[in-house]
């Protein structure tokens, strides 16, 4: 099964020194469990090789472990490093006023943007985009 990630290739490539994971929309329903199984490869997953981005501040409790959330609309630079970019920053059309989807478009696509920002400033061998396909019921 050439060409299949697992949790121990992932494990693996992140016990590189140089290499970093950051998600985007860590703190939703999609990127916490993204966390979840990062920190189930690799437990001692922390800053600064770990970079975990939403919507504002906060902290959020994974694995037993606390970690913070840096808003996305004001991300620094991921800095040094061979970053792994998982955008999970995706809403639905719960968190849009009247469900509209035109607005929900618009929402996700600014979303993506900046993640895509973020990435362009750094050394980013990948980029991975996901969602639940519920965002666009």
């Amino acid at each position: 099964m050439e060409g299949l990630v697992t949790s121990a290739s992932l494990a693996a490539w992140l016990a590189e020194p140089t290499s970093r994971v950051a998600v985007s929309g860590a703190s939703g329903w999609i990127g916490s469990a993204i966390v979840d199984r990062l920190l189930a490869a690799l437990p001692s997953l922390a800053a600064p090789k770990l970079r975990l981005f939403g919507s504002a501040h906060r902290t959020i409790d994974i694995r037993g472990r606390s970690a913070p959330v840096e808003p996305l609309s004001q991300a620094a630079e991921l800095g040094s490093g061979d970053w792994l970019v998982l955008h999970a920053a995706i809403i639905g059309t719960d968190r849009v006023e009247g469900g509209d989807p035109a607005k929900v478009r618009i929402v996700n696509d600014a979303l993506l943007t900046r993640a895509l920002a973020l990435a362009e400033r750094a050394d980013v061998r990948r980029f991975v985009h996901g969602e639940s396909g519920a965002v666009h019921r």
